[in-house]
């Protein structure tokens, strides 16, 4: 942490790709400290971009978690492109980056991906960001995903998703769930339905 920090005082902007690798540290102190370098650097969204497509797997992973840590809506597109990779940790990070960007622009993208997605906690990252931008339609392809997955590992996750996308829909996809048999669902979906969110 303080060679990054160091860095970040005496760095250049060819030191970016470095940082941004550290980006996608799974300690987060050190991931934090390197986008704050990225920042205090001078960051350039189309060096990212680039970074993001000439990089391996691991330097788009980083590039997209950059990206959500930057909060760059001009960034949301390689978030967005990261969504289609054969990658599935990059398909995760790319729905994690767009919730934190909350980039509304990205609802349908998330939606296509969401049905196709097989890896449990990836649906879980896509539908967190479709409750982060509050897109309504994600409301029908999560209530299907509970629907012919029952008992999805995440399934109080998605349930919290949908009544955070909020709208008219979500009475609709909540109410069966009152009667669910894992108490935690049918807390969040009682706390779904009373919150002013779902009309």
């Amino acid at each position: 942490i303080e060679a990054i920090r160091v860095l970040s005082s005496i760095g250049s902007k060819r030191d970016i790709p470095d940082l941004l690798k550290l980006a996608g540290d799974p300690i987060q102190e050190v991931a934090y400290e390197a986008v704050e370098a990225v920042k205090k650097i001078g960051y350039d969204p189309a060096l990212i971009r680039k970074e993001f497509e000439e990089g391996d797997a691991e330097i788009k992973r980083s590039a997209v978690t950059a990206a959500g840590v930057l909060r760059d809506e001009k960034l949301a597109v390689i978030a967005r492109e990261g969504l289609q990779s054969e990658d599935w940790q990059l398909r995760k990070e790319s729905a994690i980056a767009l919730a934190k960007i909350k980039d509304k622009g990205s609802g349908g993208a998330l939606v296509t991906a969401v049905k196709k997605e097989s890896q449990d906690d990836v649906v879980a990252a896509m539908a967190y960001a479709l409750g982060a931008i509050h897109y309504t339609g994600g409301i029908t392809p999560l209530a299907d995903i509970l629907m012919t997955k029952p008992r999805h590992p995440y399934k109080k996750e998605i349930v919290r998703s949908i009544a955070r996308i909020g709208g008219s829909g979500v009475v609709k996809a909540l109410k069966p769930l009152l009667r669910d048999m894992d108490p935690w669902v049918r807390f969040e979906a009682v706390e779904g339905l009373s919150t002013g969110e779902a009309k």
